[in-house]
């Protein structure tokens, strides 16, 4: 049985389970490479820790074995991600014995020798339970994952939970496009007495997850990471995002804050090159109204971002539909649709802003009938939204500049 190439991709894009598509590939000959690219496509070498959808998992004497038999397989290998496990006592109730060699060094042996054969990887993360240090690491196993580090292929690099050296994160900097860093403590951190000069050309993108104290340290001197897009996801501490934002604003052009309510906005530090900014948070429960923090933060664009040109703005609602509820005495619905809009907004060099208005409800139960309310109420909510949006922007909205779309989460 012959057919494209293309169809045999889309038919594979189809199949989720590993057993599918190993029936997949036993339908002919010509069905084998496409199911094996699918199946290879995201590894994950680990013994116990954080696992992951959508990664084929493996020990790694299991990696050694299989990759050693069919060197093959290792090219289709796009996304990997190698947890680094903790010692392992004599006897550890936490790990199985089948999934890691008695003495924890036994474990590094098999992934130095399987790692060069790994020449095509896009993405690469490395984690760690909390305190393993990348200096504690054998120098030939960290070689081998530094040679897959600078791949000429290798478009993003992850750091997670593990300690490693300032040194090595502004020299991987310099070879991968995309960067991120999560609840990673950085070492040998060298402050300056003054501010260190700013390069001339930033890499690609750096986001930040879960940020520590030495995170915050490291990229608060202006010139230790110059990245031209940051993302920073869910912080905790504003006064933590203000000394990011000061160390990097010089190179930023483009920036994404997600945050929750909850956060405090305080002032900005000025980002003279930024162009882009997108900001990520939820509204509710109804009736709606622009998040505090948002509406703090839109307020300085006109004085910290004097060439902003694009202004992304993503609010997650949950909806809740009448007929799901209870009814009780003596209480009032709002309407379940409305918004409340402040004072209008001056964006300044802004001509264009897009909103996007996200559905987080859940589903899975609805009958029919529960599904056209669902589908009426987010219909409702969404004129509405478009109206406050509006208000809050009338010279965006009178000249064309605004723009919606709306998708549902689950």
């Amino acid at each position: 049985m012959d057919l494209p190439q293309d169809i045999l991709e889309a038919i594979v894009d189809e199949l989720e389970e590993t057993k599918s598509l190993r029936a997949f590939c036993l339908v002919a000959p010509s069905f084998v490479q496409v199911g094996q690219a699918r199946i290879f496509r995201a590894v994950q070498i680990q013994t116990h820790g954080f696992r992951k959808d959508g990664f084929r998992i493996m020990s790694p004497l299991q990696a050694e074995r299989l990759f050693s038999v069919s060197p093959h397989l290792a090219l289709y290998v796009q996304r990997l991600w190698i947890h680094i496990p903790r010692p392992r006592l004599p006897f550890d109730p936490h790990v199985p014995a089948l999934q890691i060699p008695a003495r924890a060094p036994d474990w590094y042996p098999p992934l130095q020798a399987i790692l060069p054969a790994f020449s095509r990887v896009r993405e690469l993360s490395i984690s760690a339970p909390e305190g393993r240090r990348w200096g504690d690491l054998p120098e030939a196993l960290k070689d081998v994952m530094q040679g897959v580090m600078i791949l000429s292929t290798l478009q993003h690099l992850e750091f997670i939970t593990l300690s490693v050296p300032a040194t090595l994160i502004t020299s991987v900097a310099l070879s991968v496009p995309a960067l991120s860093l999560d609840s990673v403590v950085i070492e040998e951190i060298r402050v300056q007495s003054s501010q260190m000069a700013v390069p001339k050309e930033a890499f690609g993108a750096l986001t930040l997850r879960n940020i520590t104290e030495s995170m915050v340290k490291f990229l608060a001197t202006p010139g230790a990471l110059p990245s031209q897009r940051l993302s920073i996801i869910h912080p905790e501490k504003w006064a933590d995002i203000s000394k990011i934002l000061t160390g990097t604003a010089a190179t930023l052009t483009q920036l994404c804050l997600r945050f929750h309510n909850s956060l405090g906005a305080g002032p900005l530090p000025r980002h003279g090159a930024l162009r882009m900014l997108e900001l990520d948070t939820s509204a509710g429960p109804a009736p709606y109204c622009l998040p505090n923090t948002l509406l703090a933060l839109l307020r300085q664009i006109p004085t910290v971002m004097p060439r902003l040109e694009h202004l992304t703005v993503n609010l997650t609602v949950a909806t809740k539909l009448r007929s799901a509820s209870k009814p009780r005495e003596n209480v009032r619905w709002v309407d379940e649709s409305a918004w409340v809009h402040d004072e209008p907004l001056d964006l300044g060099p802004v001509d264009s802003v897009y909103c996007r208005l996200r559905f987080d409800d859940y589903t899975r139960h609805d009958g029919p009938e529960q599904v056209e309310e669902r589908r009426e109420l987010h219909e409702s909510v969404s004129r509405e939204f478009v109206q406050c949006m509006g208000e809050q922007l009338p010279a965006l909205r009178d000249n064309g500049g605004l723009s919606f779309s709306r998708i549902p989460l689950r």
